[in-house]
């Protein structure tokens, strides 16, 4: 019987590994984001034997004596910190903040190597560093604040007068900060920047002299002008009108009316039902910085109130989500639509039955939108349903032609006796 290791980690230490560790295995496939090695291991690897899949090899060199410390989450180097006294690898997955720390310190480090994020002084020399992930510098002697700050008169009463503040909160997957940064810049970078929507006391800022360094600006209108002066590195800001209270996505009814009044701000995304014409109705302004869904019966009052938004989606009837699940729809529940229903399946397996009629997906059904799904109807169901299924990368299945569509089975193939262990974990050693 043949023994496979399959093991998928972000760091994998192979600096003492010999023969003998992998002796009981045919097969060892690694993917990693780091490998150490050394120039013993490499003869190992030169056998076959050990597959790796890696974006960074770390050379450890033939130290004996060497330690490979590995730290997985956010690790700080200060001046209290004390370095080894033997020869050391420091590998990070997740992210390394260097504060006041001597880069004499550091280099005693025979290697620095960052899996995710560095934040360092910018005269903090980091060129030996080896980063898969981010270089983020702030200011020296910068008074560090990792996390989103809400300015308000309390912290700007305590703020050290003269002083600049770092704000740049870290994001919680920092061994994915890159993908991050580039599928959702926008709402990442402001939950993590400086924030003040509230009236401050703006006098009382500009006597403290204090600066802030941050990604991304969110304010009222009020505040901007004088706060912008104080404020360098941004990338981006949100200016809140006059007069808006903001609202952090969600539904408008007559709850949220009564909570944020009649001109509301909605950072994020926005649900308007048939039933909530009575908030729509109270409602003076909007603004959307997400999507909308919204009921075709108000949608009129909605565009006459709310000039800027995202992505809009309006239905008829009553909505129903389907999604990462497999469901079948039956007559029943369509007949007690009585204003009909849109569906929206999204990664999702659905069957509507045999008992639905055309007749009736005609009459109940407004619309359909498949996302990354399936669905299995009958040929007089897809006629029916021609012009009200909206298709992004998903597969309709016709029941009538589905046995003639499927491909005779390949014989399977011979299976070999393989014995296999997987693992998963943030740091493996060999």
């Amino acid at each position: 019987m043949e023994k496979h290791l399959n093991v998928n980690t972000s760091i994998v230490d192979m600096s003492s590994t010999n023969a003998k560790d992998i002796e009981g295995y045919d097969q060892i496939r690694i993917n990693c984001s780091m490998c150490i090695t050394t120039a013993k291991t490499r003869q190992l690897l030169s056998q076959g034997r050990i597959n790796i899949n890696t974006s960074l090899v770390i050379e450890a060199g033939d130290d004996e004596n060497l330690k490979v410390m590995v730290t997985n989450g956010v690790k700080s180097m200060n001046a209290k910190v004390s370095t080894p006294s033997e020869p050391t690898i420091l590998a990070i997955n997740g992210g390394l903040v260097i504060e006041d720390c001597d880069k004499k310190k550091l280099d005693q480090y025979k290697g620095v190597y960052v899996n995710g994020v560095v934040f360092h002084p910018m005269s903090f020399d980091t060129s030996n560093f080896s980063i898969n992930g981010a270089l983020i510098p702030y200011p020296d002697g910068a008074i560090l604040i990792f996390q989103g700050l809400e300015l308000t008169n309390s912290f700007i009463k305590s703020a050290i007068p003269g002083a600049t503040y770092f704000v740049q909160g870290i994001p919680s997957n920092l061994d994915n900060i890159m993908g991050k940064l580039a599928d959702d810049s926008h709402n990442m970078l402001e939950n993590m920047g400086l924030k003040a929507v509230e009236p401050i006391d703006l006098q009382l800022l500009k006597s403290k002299n204090i600066h802030f360094e941050t990604g991304w600006v969110t304010t009222i209108e009020e505040n901007a002008e004088e706060l912008m002066k104080i404020v360098s590195g941004y990338i981006g800001n949100t200016i809140i009108p006059t007069g808006y209270k903001i609202m952090e996505g969600g539904r408008l009814d007559m709850m949220a009316i009564r909570r944020f009044g009649n001109h509301i701000y909605v950072r994020g995304d926005l649900e308007i039902c048939a039933e909530d014409a009575d908030a729509l109705a109270a409602l003076e302004q909007l603004y959307v910085t997400g999507s909308v869904r919204i009921a075709d019966s108000v949608a009129d009052d909605f565009f006459g109130k709310c000039s800027k938004y995202g992505k809009l989606t309006v239905y008829k009837g009553e909505w129903i989500d389907i999604s990462c699940t497999e469901c079948k729809i039956r007559a029943e529940l369509l007949e007690d639509m009585d204003n009909g229903v849109t569906f929206n399946f999204l990664d999702s397996n659905v069957e509507i039955l045999s008992d639905v009629s055309a007749e009736l997906l005609l009459e109940k059904v407004h619309g359909i939108s498949l996302s990354d799904s399936t669905l299995t109807i009958s040929v007089k169901q897809q006629k029916a349903l021609s012009k009200k299924v909206h298709n992004e990368d998903s597969t309709i299945i016709i029941r009538e032609y589905e046995d003639n569509q499927k491909p005779e089975p390949d014989p399977e193939p011979q299976k070999p006796n393989v014995a296999e262990t997987r693992i998963n974990c943030s740091y493996y050693k060999l």
